[in-house]
């Protein structure tokens, strides 16, 4: 229900605002036609009062008129509120409906800094790229969540949608850019100003209505799309920028009409509008607003003069997508924001997804994040999160963590739909395109999507999306044999505490498992109590929550190692399969819940990786090269002597695997950031950290090390920088050692030769030193550590200490207590 109570509601706005940069203020004419609130029953005519959400507003006139009836209304204002109340006589309650006109006069903002909020109508002046002086102007509005209020009186509520006719009067040399096509403009007498007239927008809620005007330039791609009912039909879709910086428009504008005709196939309806612009702002609070028709975003985020730009294409199809699912249809309350903006990230990502191979493998980084939140016993539900207090900025109505769980559930449940896991979302958009038809230019609740989508899909999507939003945490799926049936039983994944400790209920999700069996084929079950008996043999199962389609993790017993393993090495899994199995047995290593079937089957994971017919997933290794890197260091300080060899042994036998399964350079062309990639580097890094003692590493990083010293510029990757300067000190004379540690003060000349900082060069060697093996080396950096105590990370030096076993750390415990008294 609506917020404010009237006797009469607006069923149209017709707008007309008077913008001129070089004033405070803007002045505004607006005729709303009222018609009678069904809702708002009296017994006997009595004054009519009409409540408009209004701020930083001064109405100057308000009259109402009706077949020859006209009158004045009472003004009066409540400012804390923002609200503006109109008293009309008695008679007026007796009308069917009546037009009313009110002059005012708004704030404009004046924006100089990425500091200042863009709300309302604001303005801001920037240098023209010929003259060289801030002569040039950009007034502009941004109404989300309630800012529409600061531009005119009008019902400012997200579940309220009008139409709006737009006209504008402002400088005749200006761009004018709204949510419609232009209807007219006319040029004043003495050619100053102008006026341009905007077509009616259909029902529209005011957070997306948009209006540019400025000293800008605009490329413009006609383009023939296919609409759904296969007739041609011409949409001008167009980018505009400041002044000069037009040919860094061409990549977006690119994007837009690359992604659009695919959106009108996916949602099976025509674009709900005549025309579709990009405006690039110099400034934007929020990064990039939806406007309908009219996407206002911040110009870094949308021009690049790089051929292609990943964090483009995302805003673009992001913002396009929005043009339908939360513009054309809406939901009804701010609590809900958090499904507008994560079903246009997920939908996004797929229309995306032939292009961008890896959209969605780039985003299980995003979802590691967010399962290691979940773990947490105060994590809350997406329903927990939502909004439900009063809305200022988009920032409180939007929860970060519900908008990126919703983007994994809407994943989830589209692959529920489909039966598959292959991120095919046909099903799921063949209903969404029936709800979007059902309820065009409308704004609905939450629960009217998942009602529609039921019937399109054979398991329970009420139940899904019901455990999904409102149960909070993260769920586990243990996998175990008993009695030769493979038994799947889910609790609350809480890391090192139990669900019955912390006193928490542990509620069982709706989960679909979605097993990879090895003769290729997808079995979908689904998990809907606290456990299940699988109808197949456990020799049979590759992976569960194949492609990580669920949002679970799962727990494997030691009888379903050979399976899965046998599956690894053989190729048989996905990149998203490997990524998700190097963390899910990853996450109980070094945890107190870690049992034995835990430690085995991660060891068995990591060794399969470096079998010969596997193919290598560097995001996966390094997951799991990570969790060995702690395992070591706890047994290095923990384990026994015959267990730290026994581990050494492994670790030099796996690392000289590896370095024979794949390719070293020593010198790597980082002028294009995107020939490399970060999880492929860190691994790197862990193998040469890890296999230091062997001499085919030690040649790898000698050969890096000489790029690093003597170049070519930008040769050496910084994610490499500890692994060479550390393997490097491990074999290292007292000359080299001493060269090394000399970089501490010369890193700006070693510094062009990587993409690292010279405050990186500088960590990286004071965090290596400790490397070194030589018994006069380590006695030097302890010197080196008490003559430099007071210098900021000193503590660093000792790190690589550890590399030396108990030996070393005795040294180093003997040392401090030598010194403590001098500190």
């Amino acid at each position: 229900p609506l917020a404010l109570v009237n006797h009469f509601l607006p069923e149209a706005y017709n707008l007309h605002l008077t913008l001129v940069a070089t004033k405070p203020n803007f002045t505004g004419k607006l005729v709303a036609h009222f018609a009678r609130n069904s809702l708002y029953v009296y017994d006997e005519p009595e004054p009519v009062v009409l409540q408009l959400h209004a701020h930083n507003l001064v109405i100057t006139s308000a009259v109402a008129a009706c077949d020859g009836l006209t009158d004045r209304a009472q003004v009066t204002y409540d400012k804390a509120a923002q609200i503006a109340t109109l008293t009309l006589p008695s008679v007026f309650s007796a009308l069917p409906a009546f037009n009313m006109t009110l002059d005012y006069i708004g704030k404009t903002n004046q924006i100089g800094t990425y500091q200042d909020p863009t709300h309302g109508v604001f303005k801001t002046n920037y240098l023209d790229s010929k003259t060289g002086r801030a002569s040039n102007a950009i007034i502009a509005t941004h109404t989300q969540p309630v800012f529409a209020r600061t531009i005119f009186p009008c019902i400012d509520e997200v579940n309220y949608k009008q139409p709006i006719t737009l006209t504008v009067t402002t400088d005749a040399r200006f761009q004018v850019i709204s949510n419609t096509g232009v209807r007219d403009t006319v040029v004043a007498a003495d050619g100053l100003t102008k006026t341009v007239s905007f077509k009616r927008t259909p029902p529209i809620a005011t957070t997306v209505f948009g209006l540019v005007a400025g000293d800008l330039e605009y490329s413009i791609l006609p383009k023939l799309f296919t609409s759904v009912d296969a007739r041609p039909s011409t949409l001008p879709v167009r980018v505009y920028t400041l002044v000069g910086e037009l040919a860094a428009a061409t990549y977006a504008l690119s994007v837009a009409a690359a992604v659009l005709p695919k959106l009108v196939e996916m949602f099976q309806q025509p674009y709900p509008l005549d025309k579709l612009d990009f405006v690039a702002l110099p400034f934007l609070s929020d990064g990039a607003m939806e406007n309908w028709g009219c996407v206002t975003v911040q110009a870094q985020h949308l021009l690049t003069h790089d051929a292609t730009h990943k964090a483009i294409r995302d805003i673009v199809a992001h913002e396009l997508v929005h043009q339908w699912m939360g513009n054309m249809v809406s939901f009804d309350s701010w609590g809900d924001l958090w499904l507008n903006e994560a079903f246009a990230t997920w939908l996004g990502t797929q229309v995306l997804g032939t292009d961008d191979t890896y959209n969605w493998l780039l985003r299980m980084h995003e979802m590691e994040a967010l399962m290691d939140h979940d773990a947490r016993p105060d994590a809350r539900s997406i329903h927990q999160s939502r909004c439900v207090h009063s809305v200022h900025t988009t920032h409180d109505a939007l929860d970060p963590h519900a908008y990126q769980r919703g983007i994994y559930a809407l994943r989830m449940l589209a692959n529920l739909m489909q039966r598959g896991v292959s991120d095919d979302c046909s099903v799921m958009m063949r209903g969404v395109s029936k709800f979007l038809a059902a309820n065009r230019f409308k704004s609905v609740k939450l629960t009217d999507l998942w009602t529609a989508l039921h019937p399109m899909c054979g398991d329970d999507v009420l139940a899904l999306m019901h455990t999904a939003t409102r149960v909070p945490g993260l769920p586990v799926v243990h996998v175990a044999v008993q009695e030769d049936k493979v038994v799947a039983e889910q609790h609350r994944f809480l890391g090192d505490y139990s669900a019955e400790e912390l006193d928490l209920e542990d509620v069982p999700y709706y989960l679909p498992l979605n097993v990879r069996l090895h003769d290729g084929s997808v079995v979908n079950w689904a998990l809907s109590d606290r456990k299940t008996v699988l109808d197949v043999r456990a020799e049979d199962i590759a992976t569960f929550n194949t492609n990580r389609t669920g949002y679970y993790r799962v727990r494997y017993t030691r009888a379903l190692c050979g399976p899965v393993t046998q599956a690894i090495a053989c190729g048989m899994l996905s990149i998203a399969d490997l990524i998700a199995l190097a963390s899910d047995c990853s996450t109980y290593i070094g945890w107190r819940f870690q049992t034995a079937d835990d430690l085995w089957m991660f060891m068995s994971v990591v060794n399969a990786m470096a079998a010969p017919d596997h193919v290598l997933c560097w995001s996966a290794l390094n997951i799991a090269l990570s969790s060995v890197q702690e395992l070591h260091k706890s047994l290095r300080q923990f384990g026994g002597s015959e267990v730290l060899a026994a581990f050494n042994r492994w670790v030099a036998d796996f690392t000289d695997k590896m370095h024979a399964k794949i390719n070293w350079n020593t010198a790597y062309d980082l002028s294009d950031s995107r020939e490399v990639y970060t999880d492929e580097l860190e691994a790197r890094s862990a193998l040469m950290l890890m296999g230091m003692k062997s001499e085919k590493y030690q040649a790898v990083a000698q050969g890096l090390y000489k790029n690093l010293v003597h170049g070519p510029d930008r040769s050496v990757p910084r994610q490499l920088l500890a692994a060479t300067i550390g393997v490097t000190c491990h074999t290292a004379s007292t000359t080299e050692y001493n060269h090394i540690v000399a970089m501490i003060k010369s890193a700006v000349d070693v510094a062009p030769h990587t993409n690292a900082s010279v405050h990186e060069v500088q960590t990286a060697v004071l965090s290596c030193m400790g490397y070194a093996a030589r018994d006069e080396l380590v006695t030097a950096t302890l010197d080196f550590v008490a003559a430099h105590i007071d210098a900021t990370l000193i503590e660093l030096a000792l790190v690589g200490l550890q590399s030396g076993g108990s030996k070393a750390w005795h040294r180093v415990w003997d040392w401090f207590v030598s010194h403590y008294d001098e500190w």
